[in-house]
């Protein structure tokens, strides 16, 4: 069982503390309950509890700027933690593609079978994290019928399998808190990486295709 997203963070801070000071200085002041709500009527439903709890303890990271800002290491060892600024945009960004008939279109698969609707887009996966690159880590809020509410999943440009990752932000945190404290995580101030994988969608798929647990 995952344990509470206050607990998780604050392990996550501890590692930082002792291990990599620039995790902690990259992260926001608390989001406050007018951008929660206004994200809330942006999507039309309610983030699940441990989403809010989590933007009530940091509204993401500091956003890289070339020249303004260090490449601060990805509070999701090693992909950034959107502050609901950039979770707006990417959205929207969304909208605009299925307004343009970019999106919507079926994609082959998704892992487990059944658990991600098997789509290019969808206005209930809310984009906490990005590559930079079109992709995302996602709340999913309109699960496949294997899925549940709230489960964290792989989306994106050109992620072409829908990857349910872990049941809940709860159980994805408990574990990324785990892979901190067990030094699975490594830069060289630049480029971070976990488990020396190239992209950690990539590194994620094959852990879980191979028997991975997350939660």
């Amino acid at each position: 069982m995952s344990e509470p997203i206050a607990e998780s963070f604050a392990r996550i801070l501890r590692w930082a503390d002792s291990n990599l000071p620039l995790l902690r200085d990259s992260l926001r002041p608390p989001a406050g309950e007018r951008e929660i709500a206004a994200l809330e009527a942006l999507i039309g439903q309610t983030l699940p509890q441990d989403v809010r709890d989590l933007y009530r303890l940091a509204d993401g990271q500091i956003p890289f700027q070339f020249g303004r800002t260090p490449h601060y290491p990805g509070f999701f060892v090693s992909l950034p933690f959107n502050p609901i600024e950039i979770v707006i945009r990417h959205w929207q960004f969304a909208r605009e593609l299925e307004a343009d008939d970019l999106g919507g279109e079926e994609f082959p698969s998704s892992f487990p079978p059944g658990a991600v609707k098997i789509q290019e887009t969808n206005r209930a996966w809310i984009p906490i994290s990005d590559d930079a690159g079109g992709n995302h880590i996602a709340i999913d809020l309109d699960p496949g019928p294997t899925g549940n509410i709230g489960q964290i999943i792989i989306t994106g440009t050109d992620e072409q399998e829908r990857v349910r990752i872990a049941s809940s932000l709860s159980a994805f945190l408990h574990w990324v808190a785990g892979e901190f404290e067990a030094g699975h995580f490594a830069g060289n101030g630049e480029e971070w990486r976990w488990r020396n994988e190239g992209h950690l969608h990539d590194g994620l798929r094959t852990y879980l295709k191979a028997g991975g647990q997350i939660g």
